[in-house]
């Protein structure tokens, strides 16, 4: 594949980002730096920008790394080899030994701030470009997401399961008249492109990290297909029909809704064939 032009596209850009700038571009080309080699370089250019501006705190340059960081992801294709560079250099950075003390712990183990940067919608991306673009900067965004998260390093469930319930968890379909249904149908999803590629991105990269668990996961709801009706949920006195997070049933849920998109020939044939990827993961997680 063709190598990746990235831009800082952080406003008054700094020494530190150039340097940010240069050092991932280096990891993601086709024949790269070693990932660790990088995650050394970056620790020392934060530890030297901070000792050179100590107006700045770390908190607040963490943010800003981050910030750089994330839009970096945005801009490399979801399926581009450079993603999974870019993220195995934050896997050596998450292993770098530092004795300076972020959050209670060395610095970035854990990745410290990681989660403070991560935009939690489409429209909150690039103002200033297309709802489409926005769209596919948002794809890419999930699947880095994903793959930080499928390999252990920052706690991302709240965000799979909000990709996850607006694509495989039905829709609500109003009727004049008559109660609202709840609609299994994928022609009744609206953007179905979008919304089943930024959930399949979760499957195909973290599906072991969601498979097998049941345990509630604090900051999320659900998609109208795992709600109980007002009835229901007024005589069990809970709101879903299982776990409000992780649980076999809702995995099930949402294989059943993947296989649907697989099959539904009103669908593009990149939706299908994304949402049959989604389909294959999870039968060999099963």
């Amino acid at each position: 594949m063709d190598s990746i032009q990235l831009e800082i596209e952080t406003p008054d850009p700094d020494e530190f980002d150039a340097q940010i700038l240069a050092i991932i571009s280096e990891a993601i080309a086709p024949d790269p730096t070693p990932a660790k080699d990088a995650a050394l370089a970056i620790d020392t250019a934060y530890k030297t920008s901070l000792a050179q501006n100590p107006n700045r705190t770390p908190g607040g340059s963490l943010l800003c790394f981050w910030d750089v960081i994330h839009s970096f992801a945005m801009q490399i294709p979801h399926e581009h080899p450079a993603q999974e560079k870019l993220v195995a250099v934050l896997k050596e950075l998450n292993d770098v030994t530092s004795t300076q003390i972020v959050l209670d712990k060395p610095l970035w183990n854990g990745l410290p701030y990681f989660s403070a940067e991560v935009p939690q919608s489409w429209q909150h991306l690039s103002p200033e470009a297309g709802d489409d673009v926005k769209k596919q900067r948002f794809v890419n965004l999930q699947a880095y997401l994903a793959r930080v998260f499928g390999l252990g390093l920052e706690s991302l469930e709240m965000y799979a399961l909000w990709s996850l319930s607006d694509a495989v968890e039905g829709a609500i379909v109003p009727v004049r008249g008559s109660p609202d249904l709840v609609s299994a149908e994928p022609g009744d999803i609206v953007d179905l492109p979008f919304k089943t590629a930024a959930a399949a991105v979760w499957i195909i990269h973290a599906g072991a990290a969601l498979h097998g668990r049941d345990e509630e996961i604090s900051g999320t709801d659900a998609g109208p297909l795992w709600k109980l009706s007002k009835k229901e949920a007024k005589q069990a006195r809970r709101k879903y029909k299982g776990t409000k997070g992780l649980c076999a049933e809702r995995w099930d849920l949402w294989k059943t809704q993947f296989a649907a998109i697989r099959d539904y020939e009103g669908a593009d044939e990149e939706t299908r064939t994304i949402a049959g990827r989604a389909v294959e993961r999870m039968d060999k997680l099963n």
